[in-house]
């Protein structure tokens, strides 16, 4: 269906979107782990609530909002919106009262318990990211003009915060609040919160990247790339290292030292390249281990 497969809260059930409608797998752990089709239709988003109390689901190309009961997974309410998915910015508040989407042309935030809109704010372009406040009654808001823009619940008004050269893709407030991130393609910046200054920014040219994700104790910062998972240090930027698919079950980290850590076999993978008289010569990384002698820091995780 084009859309993101969204784990429940409690890490229990995954929503997916498909062009047969939206499927549900739980018991996703067991053995008896089932999947089954809940709601008909090309689905285009999936906002499950922080609560869980509720999944709010979108089709392509349609202005309807769904809301389902994840309990049975009955219709509860439909809400009509200004403009048709699919959304690319979504973003619930921290009490799972507000619900921000963010279109073509317009950033809309939904009261829940109304299912009414309370406001939507005209954009210039396509918005990329909506992030909320962790505390604050504000949001984050940045689109393809590459315009990070500070939006206030209690009266929608709306005010420039920082803006890039660069394409947009996402943004994320730090767990404290006091910091926002930002990522373009090729830069990922982290700016003060409210005084917007430039904390740090960090070069990704090369890499399509997609979304970002702050552990837990605001101590890392993750950047999605394709198969590729970016991991830096919040307090400077300082690279941690990369985590890369190398296919369905294999993976290796690449430490900033080039040590690396993958699954079973995932040297198999990996080639050295040699630079000889007669040019540059690859060959497996097994093999040019075992004619040179170089363990390379290579470590196999369990």
């Amino acid at each position: 269906g084009g859309g993101v497969a969204t784990w429940s809260p409690d890490g229990a059930t995954l929503a997916v979107p498909t062009t047969g409608g939206l499927m549900i797998v739980d018991q996703i752990d067991q053995p008896t782990a089932r999947r089954r089709v809940v709601y008909d239709g090309a689905v285009a988003n999936i906002s499950w609530s922080p609560d869980g109390s509720r999944v709010g689901v979108t089709n392509h190309g349609s202005t309807k909002l769904t809301w389902l009961d994840p309990i049975d997974w009955k219709p509860f309410a439909t809400v009509t919106l200004p403009e048709p998915g699919p959304f690319f910015g979504r973003g619930w508040s921290p009490d799972s009262r507000w619900l921000a989407l963010g279109g073509n042309t317009r950033v809309t935030v939904l009261n829940v318990e109304s299912a009414e809109a309370k406001f939507s704010i005209p954009q210039s372009r396509q918005v990329r990211g909506i992030s909320w406040h962790p505390t604050e009654p504000l949001m984050a808001v940045v689109a393809q003009d590459s315009v990070v823009r500070i939006v206030r619940l209690d009266d929608g008004s709306a005010e420039e915060f920082a803006r890039h050269s660069g394409v947009a893709n996402d943004l994320l407030w730090s767990t404290d609040g006091k910091h926002l991130n930002v990522l373009f393609d090729g830069e990922l910046e982290r700016r003060s919160w409210p005084d917007g200054e430039l904390i740090w920014s960090v070069p990704l040219a090369g890499h399509s990247v997609q979304s970002l994700v702050e552990s837990p104790d605001g101590a890392r910062l993750t950047v999605a790339c394709h198969s590729e998972l970016h991991l830096f240090r919040t307090t400077d930027g300082q690279p941690l290292g990369n985590r890369v698919a190398l296919g369905p079950d294999d993976w290796v980290f690449i430490a900033p030292t080039g040590e690396t850590v993958g699954s079973p076999g995932y040297e198999d993978w990996l080639l050295a390249v040699i630079e000889t008289a007669q040019g540059q010569q690859a060959m497996p990384l097994g093999e040019f281990a075992e004619r040179f002698g170089w363990s390379g820091g290579i470590v196999t995780a369990d």
